[in-house]
């Protein structure tokens, strides 16, 4: 979690809505693919946190921080915005990946 807010201030502020991107020359920000994506699971962030990263795990993280987060307005962000944040067809789906605290011993993890 920690990690994913510092990228989060690194990164700075653009339009677009997804948490891991490429900056062009231009400027312009753009989603990662998958390949890169997942190189950068193995071969960078697991080096960074000392253990084994998948994409899932990160899914989770940005699941938690959204649901423990205020949209613009001040009021918390709802299931229905992660869930389409997160591409899931049902709220269900995106219930399993917010960690709640002190919800098993998860939190230790982040």
């Amino acid at each position: 979690m920690i990690a994913l807010k510092k990228w989060d201030e690194i990164r700075g502020e653009d339009d677009c809505e997804f948490m891991f991107v490429n900056k062009t020359k231009d400027g312009l920000t753009a989603q990662v693919v998958a390949s890169t994506f997942n190189y950068w699971c193995t071969e960078v962030f697991g080096k960074i946190v000392g253990r084994r990263v998948h994409p899932h795990l990160i899914r989770s993280s940005r699941a938690t921080v959204l649901s423990n987060s205020l949209d613009e307005n001040g009021k918390p962000i709802t299931i229905e915005k992660i869930q389409k944040l997160l591409g899931h067809e049902s709220p269900d789906t995106t219930k399993i990946y917010i960690i709640k605290e002190g919800e098993d011993e998860l939190d230790d993890l982040f």
